[in-house]
């Protein structure tokens, strides 16, 4: 297990696995110096992107003296601000799609020190380029001090990166991998929960965990594995999680699979729920 203490070298090839392919990234708005034909070219391209290719095609057939004065750079803001808008609607529909309580991002996060955040690891997970990897991330502290809201920070990160995401509170998990089993659906999950580049698993370890769930969490783990990344949200250290689990060999060989490619954020300090009274979806940096 990887420790939030300790990050030299943060992601690298540290896992020493062979990277799989990382999803293509959303296109970001490039501000490009306006006038001349490489700024003609680059609004072009936008506007292509926009699915306005009778307007691309046309600004491509203006000549030089056609368009009024200024034309092209008014032109090309009111374009980026349109894709702006565009793609904050994708990322928001994305977080609500994957059920994240909360539709933040790192920016939103409070960084002082008694809480145990270290921001060049937490900057190095945005990426998602351990997802790729097959690691996991943990996060753990009391109740309170904003674990969920972490999760889903970096969960929102990593969407604007182009990884899919799906969050689940272990006991809805564990629900619905019950009641597919006993609808005739085998030890076939969700395919969202399959498809999905990372699984968020919130609450884990509140309460104790049956056999029989030990049994469906890990053969969901087992078909996803090198498909992507987990992260768990726990009050409970990893240490303690035996706790709460059987003495048996499937309950050591999951918490295994599930420890041992993950980085550790231990978080500290008092309760966020003093300082903000926000509910869920609220961009506050409160919650558990």
């Amino acid at each position: 297990m990887k420790n939030n203490q300790h990050t030299p070298d943060i992601m690298g090839e540290a896992l020493g696995r062979v990277k799989l392919p990382k999803p293509q990234r959303k296109a970001q708005v490039i501000e490009l110096p306006l006038g001349g034909e490489a700024a003609r070219r680059e609004l072009s391209r936008k506007l292509s992107r926009l699915g306005l290719s009778g307007m691309a095609r046309a600004l491509s057939e203006l000549g030089g003296g056609e368009a009024p004065a200024g034309f092209e750079e008014k032109l090309a803001r009111l374009v980026d601000r349109e894709l702006r808008e565009r793609e904050e609607r994708q990322w928001r529909d994305q977080m609500e799609e994957a059920g994240l309580p909360y539709r933040v991002d790192l920016s939103q996060v409070d960084f002082r020190p008694k809480r145990g955040l270290v921001r060049p690891l937490l900057k190095s997970l945005a990426t998602g380029n351990w997802i790729g990897q097959g690691a996991g991330v943990i996060i753990s502290g009391p109740t309170g001090v904003g674990k969920s809201f972490l999760a889903c920070a970096i969960a929102g990160e990593v969407c604007r990166e182009g990884f899919g995401v799906l969050h689940r509170r272990l006991d809805d998990l564990i629900w619905e991998l019950a009641e597919a089993r006993a609808a005739g659906a085998g030890p076939r999950p969700d395919r969202r929960l399959l498809g999905a580049d990372l699984l968020i698993l919130d609450n884990w370890g509140m309460s104790r965990i049956t056999p029989g769930a030990v049994a469906a969490l890990a053969a969901l783990l087992e078909r996803r594995w090198g498909m992507g990344g987990h992260l768990i949200v726990s009050q409970r250290p990893p240490e303690q999680w035996r706790g709460v689990f059987p003495d048996s060999p499937a309950a050591a060989g999951l918490l295994d699979r599930l420890t041992s490619d993950a980085y550790q954020i231990k978080m500290s300090g008092r309760s966020m729920r003093s300082h903000f009274g926000a509910g869920p979806g609220i961009a506050l940096d409160g919650g558990d």
